[in-house]
């Protein structure tokens, strides 16, 4: 049967049997797996991507993102069981990536000690802005997933943390390429506008989802 279905999925079926063994083919596959709700397939293509390569964080944020899905789909048993496995792949997600902001925030310290003529501010806007758009990511996603599972009094406290760090760092907020602080605001909007607080959702809106004209 996985044959078959993998005949299907051209090209991406046809590049995983050319490269079985690519992290990348495997995570296209359990895309294209997950589009036509082909759920077993889609973890078994996101389970051999994270055994060829366990310290890739988008395998981990795939893997437990699509696993709380599936923790709210009616027709999927063991509920509780995919929760613990999705909270434990995300936590697994937002370790790599702290490691990878602790590194960002090294290199800059390293960039710093050894090149002091350089421009300081220009040096230290690259390197601080890869850490924070590093720890607003991980802030979104695990709200993100707070709020599939309708447990909204967390996501509200993980989206408001990754709002806090364009606020304080507004440096971040112009330059930086990895920024989700208007789809945190949204999200935000809506968790306050369902819950009856219309006053806090405008406030958000009228601080990081207005523009310029």
């Amino acid at each position: 049967v996985t044959h078959k279905f993998l005949e299907n999925l051209f090209p991406v079926g046809k590049l995983l049997a050319l490269k079985h063994n690519s992290v990348v083919s495997n995570l296209l596959a359990g895309h294209e797996a997950a589009l036509y709700r082909k759920h077993s397939e889609t973890l078994h293509r996101y389970f051999d991507a994270f055994c060829l390569e366990p310290l890739q964080p988008l395998v981990s944020l795939c893997l437990g993102s699509y696993l709380i899905m599936l923790a709210n789909n009616a027709i999927v048993k063991g509920r509780h069981d995919n929760v613990i496995k999705g909270l434990l792949f995300l936590n697994h997600y937002i370790q790599l990536r702290r490691e990878q902001s602790k590194r960002c925030h090294s290199i800059e310290q390293s960039s710093n000690e050894t090149n002091e003529s350089r421009d300081r501010l220009g040096q230290d806007t690259v390197e601080t802005i890869s850490e924070l758009g590093l720890l607003q990511e991980t802030h979104y996603n695990l709200g993100r997933a707070y709020q599939e599972l309708k447990l909204n009094h967390l996501a509200v406290d993980q989206y408001i943390k990754a709002l806090e760090i364009v606020e304080k760092n507004d440096q971040f907020a112009i330059s930086s390429s990895l920024n989700v602080t208007k789809e945190a605001a949204h999200n935000l909007v809506l968790i306050y506008k369902h819950s009856g607080a219309v006053d806090l959702a405008l406030e958000v809106m009228l601080k990081h989802l207005t523009f310029d004209v």
